[in-house]
């Protein structure tokens, strides 16, 4: 990506952005929530999207030499046992450990959780594996997640964990295991269209909780023809490009926070 503009957000979300000469400065609206730090840096992509990235503090200890190790937390929007994309995410996660990252495999099918209900929450509280799926997330700098496509959209699984884990809780703010988290999305689906209509609507669900969502993502169609009996994927091609969206991912933190 190169570099364009650099970005200084504004209350109301609106942002100045510099531009390169410096006297073409305009005043844009960002869509960009409003917790995110006063500066920001404006890269295009290859596929020509306008990207923002929040200029952050380096993860690494002001006492420590030693470089920084991407933290990525990979899970799919599935709790069933041969999720084809578990599978695919399994392959994004090797490319990140690859890479340099240390990645983790979290199963939602391990943190069940009751359908959201306000009344639930007042009576008892959050439920603990809501607080466990938290504190995983706010322990990692990015995500990578599979998408499954129900319906055309996210599944019901995937959006109860959000609504529960987004909840403020003591210290925690609404959202905190969101905020500036970098994210690579994909799916797989038995489908022509590979899930690809899921991935429209957690970006924007992601996007609007504080998430730094790049813009790659790869579907994968026909996907239950896509992986052998171990879940390893037989077209060689695609398996190169799953492996690079996890080894792209630990470059981007490394990049931002390193």
């Amino acid at each position: 990506m190169v570099l364009l503009h650099r970005i200084h957000f504004r209350p109301g979300n609106r942002c100045i952005i510099e531009h390169n000469p410096p006297e073409h400065v305009g005043l844009y609206r960002s869509t960009f929530p409003a917790n995110l730090p006063s500066i920001g840096v404006a890269n295009r992509t290859r596929s020509g999207i306008l990207f923002i990235l929040p200029v952050l503090e380096s993860r690494k200890s002001k006492n420590n030499a030693m470089a920084y190790t991407p933290q990525i937390l990979a899970f799919a929007g599935s709790t069933r046992a041969g999720s084809l994309n578990k599978h695919l995410v399994h392959h994004a996660l090797q490319g990140a450990k690859g890479a340099g990252a240390e990645a983790t495999f979290f199963d939602l099918a391990a943190y069940r959780m009751p359908l959201y209900d306000a009344d639930l929450e007042e009576r008892e509280g959050i439920p603990e594996t809501a607080k466990r799926v938290r504190a995983l997330m706010k322990d990692h700098d990015g995500f990578l997640l599979a998408s499954p496509e129900y319906n055309m959209s996210i599944t019901g699984v995937l959006k109860n964990t959000i609504d529960w884990v987004s909840r403020p809780d003591g210290d925690d703010g609404t959202c905190i295991a969101f905020h500036n988290k970098a994210v690579t999305l994909m799916s797989a689906s038995p489908s022509g269209f590979g899930g690809s209509r899921s991935l429209q609507h957690i970006r924007e669900i992601l996007s609007g909780m504080g998430c730094i969502v790049l813009p790659n993502q790869l579907s994968l169609p026909s996907a239950h023809k896509a992986f052998d009996s171990e879940g390893n994927l037989l077209d060689e091609r695609k398996q190169q490009q799953v492996s690079a969206l996890g080894a792209d991912l630990a470059g981007f933190l490394t990049r931002l926070y390193g």
